[in-house]
């Protein structure tokens, strides 16, 4: 009881629950391949910029990219699906902006400093 107690604390007080409805509208099927593709393109850029910029697999800023997208990316996605789900809802959220950037910045440093490779 005090274990889950504890581990009770580092939860959120209530969880979201997502229908992808993937076939729902062509705005939501758009929105889902986008996102699809930015997550393909974190899981590439891992790879990738550990082999440009010469970073072991075992350093600590591989780990910490990959929580940073983790963390950064569930509040994104809840973001991107209040936007598709709520109609009064005209912007996306900042967290989604970030995250997006991030992600073009990644692939732009992979196609300047090793455009042989891709």
């Amino acid at each position: 009881g005090k274990m889950m107690r504890v581990f009770g604390q580092f939860t959120p007080h209530d969880w979201f629950e997502f229908d992808w409805r993937r076939a729902a509208s062509l705005k939501r099927w758009l929105a889902l391949l986008l996102i699809t593709r930015f997550l393909f393109l974190v899981e590439l850029g891992t790879f990738y910029l550990k082999f440009i910029l010469w970073i072991p697999p075992s350093h600590f800023l591989c780990l910490s990219r990959l929580l940073f997208f983790l963390l950064g990316g569930g509040v994104s996605m809840c973001e991107m699906f209040e936007c598709l789900d709520n109609r009064t809802c005209k912007r996306f959220g900042r967290q989604s902006w970030v995250i997006t950037a991030i992600i073009i910045i990644e692939v732009l440093i992979v196609l300047k400093f090793d455009w042989q490779t891709v």
